[in-house]
This record gives C-alpha cells, sequence and structure tokens, in this order.
C-alpha cells in the first residue's frame, strides 16, 4: 500500500507535467506560430529538447536544497526596490505592486540556489505563483536604484518594437511595466563563485496564468503602456509616499512604518515549496526565451 502511494505521489506530477508539455507543443505545431512559446526550456544547441522528466526531476530537487534556512532581503533593500520598480511603473500609468513576503520567500530560494529559470516560477502554486522573474547579476557597489534602472533601460528597445509580442531583448522592462501585476517580492544574495550580488524579483499577478501574469503572449499591448508625462522626481515622490504608508501584506507578512521604512516580519525560507500538479492547460501560454 505505501509503495503504491509514494508511486502515485511522483508519477501524478510527472504525467500533469509531460501532459502540459505535450498539450503546448501540440498548440505550437498546429499553429506554426514561432511566436507561441510552450513551457519548455530552450532547445539546445544541439537541437535536441530537453526532456520533461528531467525538468521536473530538476525543479523538485533544487526546492528540496531550498530547505536550508536563509535570512530574507533586508527592509531596507526591500523598501527601496519597490519605490523604485513603483517609480517607472507611475511613469507609464500602471498601479504600484505590493510588496508580498511570499512571493519574497520565492523568490529569495531561487536567488540562494542562483536558479535563474525563465520557467520555473510559472509553475510556482499560490500564494508564490505563478510569477515571472527577472534578475541581474550587479557590481559590488550597485544599489536598488541602479538595478532596476538597468531594466528599465531596455525601453529604449521596447519602444522601437510593434510592442505587442515578446521581445527577448526587451524581457525585463515589460515585466518590470506589466499593468497586471499586483505583487512583487525579490530575493539577494552574494554569489561567491562570480564575486558579484545576485538580484532576483519575482512579479506576480493572479493565482492563474491569464492577462495579469508578466509576460503572457497575446497580452502585451494591453499591459505595457506608453510613457506618460510624469516627470522621475513626481513619480519617485508617489511611490515613496506609498511605501512609507505600510500595510498588512498577504501570506501572513505584517508590515508596518516604522522610521519611513517598511519593518516586516521575516517569513521562514526553510519549508519545501510542493510541486504543482494542477497546472492549468486552458489559459495563454507564457511568452519566454
Amino acid at each position: 500500500m505505501f509503495p503504491s502511494m509514494v508511486l502515485t505521489a511522483f508519477l501524478l506530477p510527472l504525467c500533469v507535467y509531460m501532459g502540459l508539455g505535450m498539450e503546448l507543443e501540440q498548440n505550437v505545431n498546429a499553429t506554426g506560430d514561432s511566436d507561441v512559446i510552450t513551457l519548455h526550456p530552450r532547445s539546445s544547441a544541439s537541437g535536441k529538447r530537453p526532456s520533461p522528466l528531467r525538468g521536473l526531476l530538476m525543479v523538485r530537487s533544487e526546492h528540496r536544497r531550498a530547505r536550508r534556512a536563509a535570512k530574507m532581503i533586508s527592509d531596507t533593500l526591500a523598501t527601496e526596490l519597490q519605490i523604485h520598480i513603483n517609480k517607472h511603473r507611475c511613469m507609464h500609468g500602471a498601479p504600484f505592486v505590493q510588496w508580498d513576503g511570499c512571493v519574497a520567500n520565492s523568490a529569495q530560494r531561487y536567488a540562494n540556489l542562483e536558479l535563474l529559470d525563465p520557467i520555473a516560477p510559472y509553475l510556482e502554486l499560490p500564494c508564490q505563483g505563478p510569477a515571472a522573474q527577472i534578475f541581474e547579476f550587479g557590481n559590488s557597489t550597485d544599489v536598488p536604484k541602479q538595478i532596476v534602472d538597468k531594466w528599465y533601460s531596455e525601453w529604449s528597445i521596447w519602444a522601437n518594437t510593434t510592442r505587442d509580442r515578446y521581445v527577448p531583448e526587451a524581457k525585463r522592462v515589460t515585466v518590470l511595466l506589466w499593468k497586471g501585476a499586483q505583487k512583487v517580492g525579490c530575493g539577494y544574495v552574494q554569489v561567491s563563485s562570480k564575486e558579484m550580488p545576485l538580484w532576483v524579483c519575482h512579479f506576480k499577478g493572479g493565482d492563474q496564468i491569464n492577462c495579469e501574469t508578466p509576460n503572457v503572449q497575446g497580452c502585451f499591448r494591453e499591459n505595457v503602456l506608453a510613457r506618460l508625462n510624469k516627470s522621475e522626481p513626481e513619480c519617485q515622490l508617489e511611490a515613496q509616499i506609498h511605501a512609507g504608508q505600510g500595510m498588512e501584506r498577504e501570506s501572513g507578512c505584517t508590515c508596518e512604518c516604522k522610521n519611513g521604512t517598511i519593518s516586516r516580519q521575516h517569513l521562514d525560507v526553510s519549508t519545501e515549496t510542493p510541486f504543482p500538479t494542477n497546472i492549468p492547460t486552458d489559459t495563454p501560454i507564457p511568452e519566454m526565451a
């Protein structure tokens, strides 16, 4: 009885994952649209696509490794990141995103493991996902403003496109400005092998993959808005006021304003996140590199 339960617990998510991959693959082949990207990782240089089994085992293995205890990003860095993210969103008429402890928990795990995967965050269950990931290997002197400004610098590329589909060279700015995004959480870790810090941010819409989820196909035009006639200083002030108000976040992360910064109850990031077994197949496919 027990061995059969263990086998079922392993095979069920595998079958769902493989079924989703095959369905998405069929959608691509049926439409012949090269802009429709599946949830599979990009094919290797040899032309062979990584197997779904390998992807599943990788994600489950990485989450098991993430059970080690780790510290969340500091309150100061969290506040500064939120301010500069919302500053740029304000300049494009997008609603402010709220800092969310559960999303930050997930982003910190990915940072700790250096798991820079554009697919896995979309597969996270609520409250950590589905989410889009952007990251940056910074310099030792970089501060949150410089990191977020690097992401926003891709706007000059995006502005010269049709603005209605995924553009690999501008994939970070579209996530940053995505109107449907509601929550953000970031992780930060010093990578000893590269002798540089790694910044990872996850942006989340609703609890299902739809047009609120950043970089979903067919949703770019309505979610990545044109630049407004609002100055950067004006929007930074609005973002600072918003961050300084303090509010209660979801996922058990209580926030209150203390000396102009957000003081957050740090969540335990040592708990393993279960691999999703109920991935929807009737929603738009996320656009990814």
